[in-house]
């Protein structure tokens, strides 16, 4: 089962790659966001992502999805690992997963910024080492965590 997974894992890549190459009108591996855009028009990309059960109506979101160090392209790397994340339906969990950690960085933000005198419940009760711990997983992905795609 395990080794049927991979095999199916292999080939979305390869279709994943294959797609990446019918966007790349340039041919230097690398979708630009003009790129995406009239791809995003074809018929036959929106049959690919049909399948995918990606949707391609604000084609300019997606891209900026894809796009996850910021710089206006598109990398193989970013496509397919961006294209395997957006696959399918969101689970209500994830959504509210989402809504819970974009809560805690309003939350670090206000009180960084001064808008909240105290800080945030969850973040000041317990014991110093699972405050800094929590505050050190809050910050997790943010620019200047060494492990932040933003750095």
């Amino acid at each position: 089962m395990i080794q049927k997974q991979g095999k199916k894992r292999e080939a979305s890549a390869h279709h994943l790659i294959s797609l990446l190459r019918d966007m790349d009108a340039s041919g230097d591996g690398i979708i630009s966001k003009e790129e995406f855009m009239a791809s995003a028009k074809r018929a036959h990309v929106k049959e690919f992502m049909d399948a995918l059960s990606i949707n391609l109506d604000d084609a300019a979101n997606m891209f900026q999805l894809l796009d996850r160090n910021m710089d206006g392209m598109v990398d193989i790397v970013e496509f397919v690992q961006g294209m395997e994340r957006l696959r399918g339906e969101a689970k209500s969990s994830d959504i509210h997963f989402l809504i819970m950690q974009c809560q805690h960085i309003i939350d670090i933000l206000k009180h960084l910024t001064g808008r909240a005198p105290e800080p945030p419940s969850w973040l000041s009760s317990g014991s110093k080492e699972r405050r800094l711990s929590k505050t050190r997983m809050s910050y997790r992905g943010l620019p200047g965590d060494p492990g932040s795609d933003f750095n």
